[in-house]
């Protein structure tokens, strides 16, 4: 079996207890080497102590929400370090949010806590047409320095962010480069799609070999591929297979 020269990390979601048994083998057989956690709010209780006995290392992924009411988003974040503390998580991945990024930077400062990285948004929100912080690398860097935070770097919103800014993606990546991310989300994607997708390798027509030089060697990638839930991780074998033979 060819093999990545990358820290490689499945991404799943608090409710996804019933793949315990799947995420256990596949971690074993050293397919992955971490977990990367969404945490769904008021999951903790009844979750946590599932994903702690599977003794691997997790990385955490708070709710995503533009920062606009911060009592609930400070709840949310609340929650996010419960599982981060339990599971002694190295990092948590935040969303910067929309509207004014002062208020925005002012709303992390408040979060303080050391493990944050701050995840690259498309420019264009999912289901609404707000435009998010942190899509282009001036933007980051100013959340970046009022906040101390490290960065997440999400491929897909890159080449997203890059269509709706009108410049080339390799140097949106490149730039955000330079800010020294501590963890990159890969998937594919609709190379000129101007909203963030999730699809599957092959399916989309990322430049995903070339993407792949990028990234510097040794670095942790969560792919953020769709899983059937139902399934046992099947498809995310396909996905890792695919990359593996890029």
């Amino acid at each position: 079996m060819k093999s990545l020269d990358y820290s490689i990390g499945l991404k799943l979601w608090s409710t996804n207890t019933s793949l315990y048994k799947h995420i256990q083998k596949i971690y074993k057989n050293k397919q992955i080497q971490y977990l990367e956690l969404y945490v769904v709010p008021k999951t903790y209780s009844s979750t946590i102590q599932i994903w702690s006995s599977l003794n691997m290392p997790v990385i955490i992924h708070t709710p995503n929400k533009s920062i606009l009411d911060i009592s609930e988003h400070i709840t949310f974040f609340t929650e996010a370090q419960q599982f981060a503390d339990h599971l002694q998580a190295p990092h948590i991945i935040i969303h910067p949010g929309s509207g004014n990024i002062n208020k925005n930077i002012q709303q992390l400062i408040r979060f303080n806590d050391n493990r944050i990285l701050i995840e690259n948004m498309p420019f264009y929100s999912l289901h609404k047409n707000e435009v998010l912080n942190g899509s282009d690398p001036n933007n980051m860097l100013q959340i970046l320095s009022a906040t101390g935070y490290g960065l997440c770097l999400d491929i897909g919103h890159a080449i997203t962010a890059a269509h709706n800014l009108g410049i080339k993606y390799y140097e949106l990546i490149e730039s955000f480069s330079v800010l020294n991310p501590q963890i990159y989300h890969l998937n594919d994607g609709g190379f000129n799609n101007k909203k963030d997708q999730h699809l599957h390798f092959g399916q989309g027509n990322y430049p995903l070999k070339k993407i792949m030089q990028q990234i510097p060697s040794g670095a942790k990638i969560t792919l953020e591929t769709p899983k059937n839930i139902e399934g046992n991780l099947s498809d995310f074998i396909v996905d890792l297979e695919h990359l593996k033979n890029l």
